[in-house]
């Protein structure tokens, strides 16, 4: 009882008489074993998200690593002590297949995976510092995507290394590797161009673009958009400068925002998904109102514990905390419905590997069409 009060589960109470008391999740049974399990029977009104919310809070009042609850009935949940973090394990990497439905994000801690359909999904913002699993977790997402027919993969990579996996395949709508600055610009604006299109093309009485095979949805990759748009001020800052009663040419930079923050504000409707992939995702290097658009969001591991607060509502102090150093791989997610929850990316045991996924889901599409 005292864990569960100190983490708000309780409430304070007072009968006609004026003693004052407790009202309190009841424990209703204890199963010993191998996995040690809590029947606790919830007061009324609370949900089982009431209970993962603080299960890191109730992991450290009761002693073990973690804690999990799953549900068993009206008004009762488990909660499973766990003497060792769940997510120690891998989570096995999805078979590359055909159907953009079915995407899986993460393994979480109940031994479940967290997938999403492409079609009603939001846009997605991954956030994590060098080494912390961001890379190989997106390589994982786009081996998923690579084989799907009603999806074409294209984008900025200022790194090469996501591009260059798709080298010779339909998805080749790419600007890659930082010698030509104005190349990102310019793919980012057809596809602008392409979004603009569509919403003029859009069928009477309908209000989302019907994509298919034919007319594939977008998936739009910004990999390391920090270091694109500094690449783009450092353009900038060395173009010549216009002779007196010439316009002077838009900026690089505003070129790449202007153009990805309407991807993410009108994109959706257009049958468009956009990632973008950032060490941290300030409002100051992104822009405030494009990320606001990207509401499914996943941290991996970051040195700064704002920056997890500010991508998650949800993350309390301590949470981000513990995140901050958090092993690769670990992540956090939260989204539209999604309460915030740990997990883990499918394992990629290589660069190599991807490409070779990539390379060989996109050959059956090329040899079914």
């Amino acid at each position: 009882m005292a864990s569960a009060y100190g983490v708000g589960l309780c409430r304070d109470t007072q009968s006609a008489a004026g003693v004052p008391g407790i009202a309190a999740p009841r424990v209703v049974s204890v199963v010993f074993g191998e996995l040690t399990r809590l029947l606790i029977a919830m007061q009324p009104g609370q949900l089982i998200k009431d209970y993962t919310a603080v299960a890191d809070r109730l992991a450290e009042g009761l002693a073990v690593p973690r804690v999990r609850f799953r549900p068993r009935g009206h008004g009762l949940i488990w909660c499973e002590l766990l003497s060792v973090d769940p997510l120690t394990e891998q989570v096995p990497l999805p078979v590359a297949g055909w159907d953009s439905s079915r995407l899986v994000l993460v393994g979480c801690e109940t031994g479940e995976e967290l997938s999403v359909s492409l079609r009603d999904c939001a846009h997605i913002i991954a956030q994590g510092q060098t080494r912390s699993g961001k890379s190989r977790w997106a390589y994982g997402l786009l081996a998923q995507l690579a084989g799907c027919p009603d999806v074409l993969i294209g984008g900025s990579d200022i790194t090469g290394l996501l591009a260059r996996a798709f080298a010779n395949t339909r998805h080749s709508g790419w600007a890659s590797g930082s010698a030509d600055i104005e190349a990102h610009a310019e793919v980012l604006e057809a596809l602008v161009e392409e979004m603009d299109r569509r919403i003029a093309a859009m069928p009477s009485r309908i209000d989302v673009y019907p994509t298919s095979a034919d007319d594939p949805m977008r998936f739009v990759v910004i990999e390391e958009l920090a270091g694109l748009i500094t690449a783009a001020a450092a353009a900038d800052a060395m173009a010549p400068k216009p002779k007196p009663g010439q316009r002077s040419a838009p900026k690089l930079v505003d070129r790449i925002k202007g153009a990805y923050t309407r991807l993410l504000a009108e994109g959706a409707k257009a049958g468009f998904r956009v990632l973008i992939l950032v060490q941290r995702a300030e409002a100051g290097v992104i822009g405030g109102f494009a990320r606001d658009q990207a509401s499914l969001r996943i941290s991996f591991r970051c040195d700064n514990v704002d920056s997890i607060k500010m991508l998650h509502a949800q993350a309390d102090r301590p949470t981000a905390e513990l995140h901050a150093t958090a092993e690769s791989a670990i992540a956090l997610v939260s989204g539209p419905g999604l309460p915030l929850l740990r997990g883990k990316a499918p394992h990629m045991p290589s660069y190599a590997h991807f490409c070779d996924l990539v390379q060989t889901a996109s050959g059956r599409r090329l040899l079914a069409v």
